[in-house]
C-alpha cells in the first residue's frame, strides 16, 4: 500500500514538534543553532530508519519547515539556510535506494538547494498561472504543451532541470479551473511524467534516473498543491 506522504509528514511533524526549542518564548527571536538542527536531525532519522526514499527528500522538508515555523524573525534565505543544513545532514547519516551513497548522497545534495527554493518560494503566486483555461486538460492540450517543453531539453534532461520541470507542471495543471485539486495534482503528475519519459538523462541510464524524478517531483507537487489551498 502506497504511504500517505502528507499524512505521514503531519504525523511525523506532531511527534518530533516537542524537542522545538522554538516552543519555549525565549528562544521565538533567536536563530536555531548548529545543535538545534543536529538534535532535529536526530528525531527525523528514527521517522526514516530504515532508510530515506527518493520521495521522502520534500517530506523532509516540510518536517524541517514545521520546525523552523516558531524562529518568526528568520528571513526567507535564513529559512531556507537552515532547511538545507537539515537536509544534508539527514542525507548523510541515512542509506538511500537504487544507487549506492557515494553517488546519491551528491545528487541528493545537488537537488536540495533548488528544491527548497521550489518548496520556499519568495510567493506562493508564483505557481499561479496569469492565463486560465476554462475547458480540461485533453491530449492534445498536453501534447501541446508538451512538445515546448520538450525544445528546452533537445540536449538531454539534467537534474538541475527537475525543479524547473516540476515548476511548469504545477503552472500547467494550474490553469485548469474546473478541476478539483486531487484532479490537478494528477494532472501535474501526468505531464511531469510525459516531459520524463520522453527527455533523455546523461550520465545515469533512464531506467534508473527516470523513477528518480518522479519520485522527488511528485511529492513536491503534492505539497505545493496543497499549500496553494491557503490563497
Amino acid at each position: 500500500m502506497a504511504l500517505d506522504y502528507d499524512g505521514f509528514a503531519q504525523e511525523a511533524c506532531q511527534e518530533v514538534h516537542y524537542i522545538n526549542p522554538a516552543s519555549h518564548r525565549y528562544h521565538a527571536t533567536i536563530r536555531p543553532s548548529d545543535r538545534d538542527l543536529s538534535q532535529y536531525v536526530d528525531k527525523i532519522l528514527s521517522i526514516f530508519s530504515d532508510g530515506l526514499q527518493w520521495r521522502d527528500l520534500p517530506v523532509v522538508m516540510k518536517l524541517s519547515l514545521h520546525y523552523l515555523e516558531d524562529f518568526t524573525n528568520l528571513g526567507l534565505e535564513e529559512k531556507r539556510d537552515s532547511v538545507v543544513h537539515i537536509l544534508y545532514e539527514v542525507i548523510d547519516k541515512t542509506d538511500t535506494p537504487y544507487l549506492p551513497d557515494s553517488f546519491s548522497d551528491p545528487l541528493f545534495k545537488k537537488m536540495a538547494i533548488p528544491f527548497v527554493d521550489l518548496i520556499v518560494p519568495e510567493s506562493l503566486e508564483d505557481f499561479l498561472p496569469s492565463v486560465k483555461q476554462k475547458n480540461e486538460p485533453s491530449d492534445e492540450i498536453f501534447e501541446e504543451y508538451a512538445s515546448e517543453v520538450y525544445e528546452t531539453f533537445e540536449n538531454g534532461f539534467h537534474w538541475k532541470d527537475l525543479v524547473t520541470v516540476t515548476r511548469v507542471s504545477i503552472l500547467f495543471a494550474n490553469q485548469f479551473d474546473s478541476l478539483s485539486l486531487v484532479e490537478k495534482k494528477d494532472t501535474a503528475k501526468k505531464f511531469l511524467a510525459m516531459i520524463i519519459d520522453n527527455t533523455d538523462t546523461p550520465y545515469l541510464p533512464d531506467q534508473y534516473a527516470d523513477p528518480i524524478f518522479k519520485e522527488v517531483s511528485n511529492s513536491c507537487i503534492d505539497m505545493i498543491m496543497d499549500q496553494l489551498l491557503i490563497l
